[in-house]
């Protein structure tokens, strides 16, 4: 089968908001259809995104937080398995893990179209801890031919975990490098925060993103570098590290919230280093670090902990300095080391480039038609 005459229908979780999955979505989306004929699956509550794409859209997988026995999931389960034995597809292929996972294994078990799975963390690993979804993803997992992991982390959690063969690293997620490399005029943030000795968080402000971690490490980075400042971009709750920042007595911490992507590049550039030093809650897991290669585009060296994947995209000495996980201390001298040496951190923030540029777009796009290609042709890999 050429590659060209592939119909391939992808199973996505969100479309049209603000957030990771989202962006993944609309950014891998029209580089795929631009190789093969391509029709995405979105859930009916979805937002409707106006426009012209070159793929066909249909709003027909059900309500993904709604219980698998509610009346909407099983009407639109039935409409999604309808349209898809219509469109007479090649391959199926879930953005993620749970439940998108489930819902392609019976459209592949009823209708002999092959699986491929995106795994990207939490979602491809926490529902086995789960006893109410824990068989259904493993027999998703046994039906695909093929499950593209975001990391060696969640390919060896899962390979532990199930027992199965077919785990891949192959990161459904890239970075747009010339976006974040672009040089931009950023006077107006100096006149705003300054230049010179900026720690910079992107991440959304909850329990496993570490930010209790960098706060507690700032305090010792201020005790050395009294003019040091720490800016945090991300939506969430900031009230219980607002909280933490008064319990500490540090100044100079500034909660921005959200901003537009055109501000984040700006943010990037401002910066002398980007930390965020992820940890374990519960089941949930840092599955790769995006941010890390947005930084790394815009020539920064990182700060980031053990943990998870983070350390496929985060090489030590590299592009930045790898931390214990939950270690402020540790965090702490990283900081300063690299706010201190200039020459170290200018070599990783060459360093980053190198590593972002690996990660862009249309490398993610063509590492996973190429693989969609070898596994049809060879028979894929059958629980």
């Amino acid at each position: 089968m050429a590659i060209k005459e592939l119909r391939v229908a992808l199973l996505a979780p969100v479309w049209g908001r603000r957030g990771g999955w989202s962006r993944v979505v609309e950014k891998m989306t029209p580089l795929i259809a631009e190789k093969v004929e391509t029709t995405l699956f979105v859930p009916v509550n979805s937002t409707r995104m106006g426009g012209s794409f070159n793929f066909g859209v249909k709003y027909v997988l059900p309500p993904l937080s709604f219980h698998p026995l509610h009346p909407r999931v099983v009407k639109y389960t039935l409409r999604f398995l309808h349209d898809l034995r219509q469109g007479k597809y090649d391959l199926i292929q879930t953005y993620d893990s749970w439940p998108l996972s489930f819902l392609g294994g019976l459209g592949s078990r009823l209708f002999d179209v092959p699986l491929f799975v995106g795994a990207h963390g939490t979602a491809a690993i926490k529902p086995l801890f789960n006893m109410k979804t824990r068989q259904s993803l493993v027999w998703s997992y046994k039906i695909a031919r093929a499950i593209f992991c975001i990391s060696s982390f969640t390919k060896n959690m899962l390979e532990r975990i199930t027992g199965l063969s077919k785990f891949h690293i192959l990161p459904l997620d890239g970075v747009d490098y010339e976006f974040f490399a672009k040089q931009r005029d950023i006077s107006d943030l100096e006149c705003k925060w300054g230049h010179g000795n900026i720690i910079l968080t992107v991440a959304k402000l909850k329990e496993r993103k570490g930010i209790d971690v960098s706060l507690k490490a700032f305090k010792y980075v201020k005790q050395a570098i009294y003019d040091a400042k720490y800016l945090i971009v991300g939506g969430g709750d900031p009230s219980p590290y607002k909280k933490l920042a008064n319990e500490l007595a540090l100044r100079d911490v500034f909660f921005i919230g959200q901003v537009s992507d055109e501000e984040l590049a700006k943010y990037y550039h401002l910066c002398d280093v980007f930390v965020m030093t992820p940890k374990r809650f519960g089941q949930d897991v840092e599955g790769f670090g995006l941010v890390y290669l947005e930084a790394g585009a815009a020539g920064k060296p990182v700060v980031a902990s053990r943990h998870g994947g983070v350390a496929d995209v985060v090489k030590h000495m590299k592009n930045g300095l790898i931390v214990p996980e939950n270690d402020h201390e540790s965090t702490a001298k990283a900081i300063l080391t690299l706010l201190l040496d200039r020459r170290l951190s200018e070599k990783l923030g060459r360093g980053g480039r190198e590593v972002a540029i690996q990660y862009r777009w249309n490398n993610a796009v063509d590492n996973l038609i190429r693989s969609w290609r070898e596994m049809l042709q060879s028979g894929g890999e059958n629980g």
